[in-house]
């Protein structure tokens, strides 16, 4: 059985390769196959890690934001996800795992405390322990590396911790490989988390990224060395910066079309900042901000807005001031669906007008995701960033200083012993990656995967075709049940 290493450095590019002068990426002089991984639209965390971990794309696995857009509740892979991870996959077939800070995998399942697991974000701040860590994965970094505060880890977004952050998940990985566990999936969140907190200005982007190419300088030599396959890959990569900040649910909360549960505080707000002056004032104020309290404020586990937000007719996604792409959800069927979707997306023609670069409706895109289909995207040109935020006073477009977005291009390595040459293969989707694991694994892809591998077959067992086919009937049962519950 082949052993693997999967590194996730989340919002990694090629581009960004170069110009962090990151040394170690981008002079590995061994045997590599790469390609540009090709995100979806919008290029974003939950879509693209759970394509990632099942191997299929968004239409099937449902997967498409951080909480559910009905109860506003986070989502959770353990609970919500109607295709079988690859741990379960694994799980099942007998290959002990390491499972670490993937996306979207909080609360923890109590199923895993015997496993070496640790969620990803997002975190909420108050968290027990339990339901982040396995007790195995604390017992490992007691018995293997020195104490740490692993409450830093439930804010990965501090700029304060993320050094010692990053550090302490490459030891954790170093010493995996020196137990030489068979399959250790790690996401490094701080690639991409690190251009949510900081302007363009800012220069601890530039520490992130060097710590990272310095410890990889570490582990996937001495991964080679222990007969690893390592795939590095990301969910989506990073473009140049904006420089506004685009409050769609706003918008769409004064047009009546999001009912804002609003207390006689903010009532009063919104009476006094009416003036032109108090406005601009405002917009001053909010510039000044540092954008790590933004983010704060956006977090989807915070209390205020299940409080406050009543969804009625749609609700808009986008990424936390890092997308030009705004997801809106529109409720309704057939024809009521269709016709509310096109006074939205007059509505948001109306507002927005020259700032859109493209709007459409979202099964253009995605033909097969059943119930979306009047769903709507809205990608703004390049000077302007998407926000799910809801502000307690009307305003609409707010200046920064220069902030980085998504874009769709991350990457794809795979560096092996078993690699004689420096490959490109072109571009890959998601479920590519996941393919491409599995084959590396030694095992044919189960039936359902849409993504195709990119890289060359070894022996072959359809062992795991057996097993895959009843976790998907257990997983489709589970999932089936949660929504009869959910809606009783």
């Amino acid at each position: 059985m082949r052993k693997i290493l999967i590194l996730g450095l989340d919002g990694l590019c090629y581009e960004w390769i170069f110009r962090m002068n990151m040394k170690f990426l981008s002079s590995i002089d061994t045997g590599m196959i790469y390609g540009i991984m090709r995100s979806y639209i919008p290029p974003i965390t939950p879509m693209v890690w759970t394509s990632i971990l099942t191997g299929v794309n968004p239409e099937l696995h449902n997967i498409w934001y951080f909480h559910d857009e009905h109860t506003l509740k986070p989502i959770c892979l353990h609970y919500d996800c109607k295709y079988p991870c690859l741990w379960h996959l694994l799980e099942n077939l007998g290959i002990e795992g390491a499972w670490l800070w993937i996306p979207l995998t909080y609360p923890l399942s109590r199923a895993l405390h015997n496993k070496l697991f640790f969620s990803g974000i997002p975190i909420p701040n108050n968290a027990k322990p339990s339901r982040i860590m396995s007790i195995k994965f604390y017992d490992f970094v007691r018995k293997y590396i020195n104490l740490y505060d692993m409450k830093k880890l439930y804010s990965p977004h501090k700029l304060e911790y993320m050094s010692d952050n990053i550090v302490f998940r490459f030891r954790v990985i170093r010493a995996l490989l020196n137990k030489e566990y068979p399959s250790i999936f790690a996401v490094i969140p701080e690639t991409d988390l690190i251009w949510h907190v900081t302007d363009s200005i800012s220069t601890a982007h530039d520490n992130v990224y060097t710590i990272v190419d310095e410890w990889l300088q570490e582990i996937v030599p001495l991964a080679i060395n222990k007969g690893y396959e390592v795939f590095i890959v990301s969910d989506h990569g990073e473009a140049d910066f904006t420089r506004y900040v685009v409050f769609i649910n706003n918008i769409l909360r004064r047009r009546g079309l999001i009912k804002f549960k609003t207390s006689l505080m903010n009532f009063l707000i919104n009476s006094v900042i009416r003036t032109k002056s108090l406005n601009d004032l405002i917009s001053i104020t909010m510039n000044a901000i540092p954008w790590n309290l933004l983010f704060e404020i956006t977090l989807p586990f915070r209390s205020a807005p299940k409080r406050s937000l009543s969804p009625r007719e749609f609700l808009s996604y986008a990424m936390i001031g890092s997308s030009r792409y705004g997801y809106i959800k529109v409720k309704g069927r057939g024809i009521a669906q269709k016709i509310l979707s096109e006074k939205v997306m007059k509505v948001i023609q109306e507002e927005l007008g020259d700032i859109i670069e493209n709007i459409y409706l979202i099964k253009e895109l995605y033909p097969n995701a059943l119930g979306r289909e009047y769903d709507i995207i809205v990608k703004l040109k390049r000077d302007y960033l998407v926000s799910i935020g809801i502000l307690p006073y009307d305003i609409d477009l707010l200046k920064t200083r220069g902030r980085y977005a998504h874009s769709l291009n991350g990457v794809f390595m795979w560096i092996s012993k078993n690699v004689q040459e420096r490959k490109y293969i072109g571009t890959l989707k998601p479920e590519d990656i996941t393919a491409s694991i599995v084959v590396r694994l030694g095992f044919k892809p189960p039936h359902y995967f849409t993504g195709k591998p990119k890289v060359p077959f070894g022996e072959i067992s359809e062992k795991l075709i057996k097993v895959s086919e009843r976790l998907l009937l257990v997983h489709k049962v589970k999932y089936l049940r949660k929504k009869i519950s959910s809606k009783a």
